[in-house]
């Protein structure tokens, strides 16, 4: 599909207000001596808390009135049918990322949007919102990257001749959580630390599900890290120096297909001995969701640790799954991988007893769908396991192998 990108200039200025807001005069539209004067506003301010929604109110009035529909799965995706096909619209604040079969449909759509807001032509999308954004038509493949905010973030951080570090963390280092410690950061070191996880955690969940481990066991002590939380943070960012040119790749296919892996390590937070979620999906030849999180519930048994993992994964599944529909028109069924054949026949057989019958109802629905056919769900050898490297720190030969079947090249 052609690939358009459109940018909004001052979209709040551009939205109109449905409250009865007042400001005072900024320095130098005084009245005079003694006047107190206040102005209404017609139209949003940035900075007013009012702003956004009136914009997207805004936004959404003037793509409906085009014929645009927003997605029931993503209120930021609109829609619209046409004899040629559909037109897809993405929307985030002021930037406007539209796709479409050809290039007339999309010049279509952005005239009819240039004639009601004022709005710049980015031309061929090759950069939205950091995501740099590279294709090939004739081989059909897309590849998502982030490199130029990585060498940014590395330059900001002063590490640009560092030696490039093999793994995002060591493998087996335990982060243990210790009461008044003295070498907590405080200040500024502080404020470093969270915006460098803030940042960490922006790329791990766009183009990276490498470091998404990582980023989750460094943000778990985002408002008391330590010295070796920092080091340990530095050591994500040298990562990510040697591999920034690292994305994800994916390939035109005739039939778009849902797999997922999922896993969990079993009291992996020395802590709490709370287990570690971690699922990836993919459509087709690529990672387009993973999460590495950790469980809100203390599991008991790897089959539980699992079986909340698995549950967690399905929910994402679905949600894919009916965007993928909205996109295709076409249903396609789910399929699941667990390295944990407990947990495989707990949710085939839908029996729950003996050390699992104490489990939350909320991880059991699972059972009804796997009856029903929605979901396929299959046992895989721990090798085989992708999701591995989003539980726990793994070796740079295995990250290397399990993220190259994700799509990363």
């Amino acid at each position: 599909m052609e690939l358009r990108q459109l940018d909004v200039k001052t979209a709040f200025l551009q939205s109109e207000l449905q409250e009865e807001v007042y400001v005072q005069p900024p320095p130098g539209l005084e009245q005079g001596e003694g006047q107190r004067v206040v102005y209404r506003l017609r139209r949003a301010l940035y900075g007013l808390k009012q702003a956004p929604r009136a914009w997207h109110q805004k936004l959404k009035t003037v793509l409906t009135e085009m014929g645009f529909v927003p997605s029931k799965v993503d209120p930021c995706l609109y829609i619209k049918e046409t004899d040629q096909g559909k037109i897809l619209l993405l929307t985030y604040v002021d930037d406007l990322l539209i796709a479409a079969k050809t290039n007339d449909m999309v010049e279509s759509v952005v005239r009819s949007v240039q004639a009601v807001l004022d709005v710049r032509d980015m031309g061929e999308a090759t950069m939205f919102l950091n995501l740099s954004i590279e294709r090939d038509r004739q081989a059909g493949l897309l590849k998502l990257h982030q490199r130029q905010q990585i060498e940014a973030l590395v330059a900001a951080y002063g590490l640009e001749n560092c030696t490039a570090a093999a793994t995002p963390l060591p493998v087996g280092i335990n982060f243990t959580a210790l009461p008044n410690d003295p070498a907590r950061l405080v200040g500024e070191k502080l404020t470093q630390y969270q915006a460098l996880l803030g940042s960490i955690n922006y790329i791990a969940g766009n183009t990276r599900p490498d470091i998404s481990h990582a980023a989750g066991v460094l943000a778990r002590a985002l408002r008391s890290p330590t010295v070796r939380h920092w080091t340990a943070g530095l050591q994500v960012l040298r990562y990510l120096k040697g591999t920034s040119d690292q994305g994800i790749q994916y390939r035109q296919q005739q039939k778009q297909t849902l797999v997922c892996y999922h896993d969990a390590d079993f009291g992996a937070d020395v802590d709490n001995r709370k287990s570690i979620s971690g699922y990836v999906w993919l459509c087709g030849s690529g990672a387009v969701s993973w999460k590495s999180q950790q469980q809100k519930v203390a599991a008991d048994s790897t089959t539980e640790a699992e079986y909340v993992a698995a549950t967690a994964a399905f929910k994402e599944g679905l949600w894919l799954q009916k965007m993928l529909v909205e996109f295709t028109g076409e249903h396609c069924q789910l399929t699941a991988f667990c390295d944990n054949s407990a947990a495989v026949k707990v949710i085939h057989k839908g029996v729950y007893e003996a050390k699992t019958k104490h489990m939350s109802v909320k991880y059991h629905y699972m059972h009804q769908h796997v009856a029903l056919g929605e979901l396929q769900l299959l046992w895989v050898n721990t090798n085989e396991m992708l999701a591995d490297c989003l539980t726990k720190q793994v070796s740079r030969e295995k990250l290397k192998s399990l993220t190259k079947k994700m799509g990363m090249i």
